[in-house]
């Protein structure tokens, strides 16, 4: 068992004791304790990407802040509309963009709290607006 110091000694007692620079974490600017960490949205410690939601049609469906984590994006926006078979694009600090193909979005309401975890898998690297599900329209 590993304590924090926000738990009572009583109920700790005989197990190990977390050196205190693994006790606070900062994130943000902020410090956080230990406990807190679990408490919040641990994919808010990844700068957040502005990326499109592109249809297979080509019709950009959503534009919001997402977190990339490799195999998948975190988007903690309600009003994301993605499905199976989109295309997620992210500008890249060179000017191209970098195309995601959506496996899986599935919905968490979990102690995280509400939020989307969407599995992807990489198409490749595009100058703006080509490749890919290139034929962007934003839908009225």
């Amino acid at each position: 068992m590993i304590v924090s110091p926000e738990i009572p000694t009583e109920a700790t007692e005989g197990a190990m004791v977390l050196p205190a620079h693994l006790r606070r974490r900062t994130c943000h600017g902020q410090n956080l304790s230990y406990s807190r960490i679990f408490a919040m949205q641990p994919w808010k410690s990844i700068k957040p990407d502005l990326i499109d939601i592109v249809s297979p049609e080509g019709e950009v469906r959503s534009r919001v802040n997402g977190y990339y984590g490799g195999s998948t994006f975190f988007i903690d926006d309600m009003n994301v509309d993605v499905r199976p078979g989109d295309e997620i694009r992210r500008r890249l600090p060179n000017g191209r963009e970098e195309a995601f193909f959506v496996e899986d979005p599935k919905f968490y309401d979990s102690h995280f709290g509400k939020h989307y975890q969407v599995k992807i898998s990489r198409r490749g690297t595009f100058d703006p607006k080509t490749g890919g599900l290139s034929r962007y329209r934003l839908r009225s």
